[in-house]
């Protein structure tokens, strides 16, 4: 799947991805989309979970 197909499937704009390579977080609807889409928590999509177990 492209970048731009998956934009569109999960209605945000390119620069919104574009901004999660950079390590720039979005608003939260943003990354709401993106974690529905893909099936995971928010948490999971920024690596906040990957941290937290790092830090028990």
């Amino acid at each position: 799947m492209s970048i731009n197909e998956f934009c569109r499937k999960c209605n945000v704009h390119k620069s919104i991805m574009d901004n999660l390579k950079r390590n720039n977080i979005p608003a939260v609807p943003y990354l709401a989309n993106i974690a529905i889409f893909l099936d995971i928590s928010i948490d999971e999509l920024i690596g906040l979970t990957d941290q937290i177990r790092k830090n028990r």
